[in-house]
């Protein structure tokens, strides 16, 4: 059952994670995060089935129970869920390869789950660009303000937003000129956060 996800205990022996993660067209995990406030467990990858839920791109695992459950939904999500970074309230934000992420317009390869009320919302008009407007990586600030990274031209229809954008709870804006984009290479995979600074 070590499919996809493992854990390994602090007596040093590796174990499963429910039953793992399965189907999907490359059944891989590409996020593992936890939520500092409720303690559990959110995954995203390519896979539609998580432990026994039916679980498509996004699961929560329960590490008390050793369960995996749905995100609202099965189908909550049509599409590949790269990254996940949790808010300071205990927000969840998703990136990936989606669009209209729980029928929602607009809520196109970013997305905010709410756990307290298990809703979802947009963030603006979401990533346009490549496909979908694929967003690969996510991170807050010391302030709050949530970056996104990724390949998308531009975030919210908002100018100089391509590759990288900054949200700040209710408007995107511009981080300087962005990143050129249009040609393989120019997408931002990776950010992390040091106060205010941003790599």
């Amino acid at each position: 059952n070590a499919n996809g996800i493992v854990k390994r205990r602090s007596d040093g022996t590796w174990a499963a994670v429910d039953t793992g993660v399965s189907a999907g067209s490359t059944t891989a995990v590409w996020v593992i995060t936890r939520s500092p406030l409720s303690g559990l467990i959110y995954i995203g990858g390519d896979f539609t089935a998580a432990g026994s839920s039916s679980a498509d791109y996004a699961a929560v695992y329960n590490p008390i129970t050793d369960t995996f459950s749905v995100i609202k939904s099965a189908t909550t999500f049509n599409s590949i869920v790269i990254d996940i970074a949790v808010a300071p309230n205990g927000d969840i934000y998703f990136a990936g390869n989606f669009l209209n992420a729980d029928g929602i317009a607009n809520a196109d390869g970013i997305v905010k789950y709410t756990p307290s009320t298990d809703t979802f919302a947009a963030l603006g008009t979401g990533a346009a660009g490549i496909g979908p407007g694929s967003v690969w990586a996510l991170v807050f600030d010391s302030a709050g303000n949530l970056y996104a990274g990724g390949s998308f031209t531009s975030m919210g229809g908002v100018a100089n937003t391509a590759g990288i954008a900054k949200w700040n709870g209710s408007a995107w804006s511009a981080t300087g000129a962005g990143v050129p984009s249009g040609a393989p290479g120019n997408e931002v995979f990776a950010l992390a956060a040091n106060g205010l600074d941003i790599y």
